[in-house]
């Protein structure tokens, strides 16, 4: 595994996210986002990880909204 390489830390966490392991998918997620911190598709993996878990109630009706200057959160 290249611990370098923020494809393989988010390839993992699906993998782990795919066998119900919430928490180390997020901690793989997290390893990813500390080396390349804009990439969407880990945000996105991360935060159904967190929906597994339940820490994350309004994820669901914010996946395919975008920041902008009128909408510039998730709130």
């Amino acid at each position: 595994m290249k611990p370098d390489d923020h494809n393989v830390w988010n390839n993992r966490g699906v993998a782990l996210r795919n066998l119900g392991k919430f928490e180390q998918a997020i901690a793989s997620y997290d390893n990813a986002l500390k080396i390349k911190p804009d990439f969407h598709e880990t945000w996105l993996n991360r935060g159904y990880a967190l929906d597994d878990l339940g820490r994350c109630p309004k994820m669901r009706s914010h996946l395919g909204t975008t920041p902008s200057k009128s909408n510039p959160t998730f709130t």
